[in-house]
């Protein structure tokens, strides 16, 4: 049993025992986009200990969830498995965002895991095709094959499309503010590539409004 264990013969409560503490989960959450050095770790989690985040690391490890590497600190397979978890958990908390204060931390890489916890795989039947996106300045890549969307930080190999936009923007055409069409056509979205790719792509994503 560990040191703050719910006691209970329940996977549910077992789980939570591993993933249930405060900043674990986002740590996770981190590790979804890519592999990261304790440095960019603590970076990202402005406010967090730096003796607590060696700890969840050590028992993030320990479990088996993650793991060390020259490149810093990467998710196992069994890490990995938390991906569908924490894309329900960012579905579900959409409806709570009136609730971030004015002065809350808002990052690229975190409307990147956003936008691939939006996809839609009823909708991408037949489809594959690569989009290179940079997000307030964060690039990454969206690769859409056999039914699923992953996004990967850096750039793509061979991007059907490539766009550069502002979380706003994507906000912005996720309420119904401004059109996809008129995005692009008022420069808010900057597109290079088959735009035909790209808005096949965009439709395979449902965007959350506020």
């Amino acid at each position: 049993m560990t040191k703050r264990s719910y006691g209970q013969d329940c996977a549910l409560a077992l789980g939570l025992d591993v993933i249930g503490e405060r900043w674990t989960l986002l740590i996770i959450r981190g590790l979804l986009t890519g592999p990261k050095r304790y440095s960019t770790l603590q970076d990202q989690l402005s406010g967090i200990g730096t003796n607590l985040l060696a700890t969840r690391l050590r028992e993030l490890t320990e479990h088996g969830i993650t793991r060390k590497t020259d490149e810093g600190y990467e998710l196992t397979e069994c890490g990995e498995a938390l991906r569908p978890i924490v894309h329900a958990l960012i579905r579900w908390g959409h409806q709570f965002r009136n609730l971030a204060p004015d002065a809350a931390v808002s990052r690229p890489e975190w409307d990147m895991l956003a936008l691939e916890a939006a996809f839609r795989p009823e909708r991408a039947e037949g489809v594959e095709t690569t989009l290179d996106l940079t997000l307030s300045g964060y690039r990454f890549h969206a690769v859409v094959r056999d039914g699923a969307a992953r996004c990967s930080q850096g750039a793509a190999a061979d991007a059907d499309a490539t766009a550069s936009t502002t979380t706003e923007t994507l906000q912005a055409i996720g309420d119904g503010r401004i059109s996809l069409s008129d995005a692009i056509e008022s420069g808010k979205i900057e597109l290079q590539g088959s735009r035909r790719a790209f808005r096949q792509l965009f439709q395979l994503f449902e965007l959350p409004s506020d």
